[in-house]
């Protein structure tokens, strides 16, 4: 498959990153009960996973894997599977559901906190091709 030269992995990451509020509108538009706006949101993360994989491929097969990639990937991935976590909060029993999401997302933030210090700390150009 052909794509035009401003399509780079790293756009592809944006945009999914970008578009996580959409599908966070999609997942709780109508109190999140309503099966069509299940269905586009499953559509929407469905999509989303798959640019993930494309972007992942599409770096590796030009040769232009970057650090700023590197960086932003993770960072989009841990936003698309936070958000979609969010809506365990609301499933029952209640207390189970909330302990279970906020100790993933508290483990997703964390990790990425690390993250961030360590590449702050060590990579000081780590938005820059190495």
């Amino acid at each position: 498959m052909k794509l035009p030269a401003f399509i780079t992995p790293n756009f592809i990451t944006v945009m999914r990153l970008l578009f996580v509020p959409v599908g966070a509108y999609t997942l709780f538009k109508n109190g999140g009960d309503d099966p069509t706006w299940q269905y586009i949101s499953w559509c929407v993360f469905f999509v989303l996973g798959l640019s993930d994989i494309l972007d992942g491929k599409l770096a590796r097969s030009r040769g232009t894997i970057t650090k700023f990639g590197e960086f932003l990937d993770p960072v989009a991935d841990k936003f698309m599977i936070g958000t979609a976590n969010l809506k365990w909060m609301e499933l029952p029993p209640l207390s189970e559901q909330i302990t279970k999401s906020d100790s993933m997302l508290t483990r997703l933030l964390l990790i990425q906190w690390v993250r961030i210090w360590w590449l702050s700390r060590y990579e000081a150009a780590c938005f820059y091709n190495s």
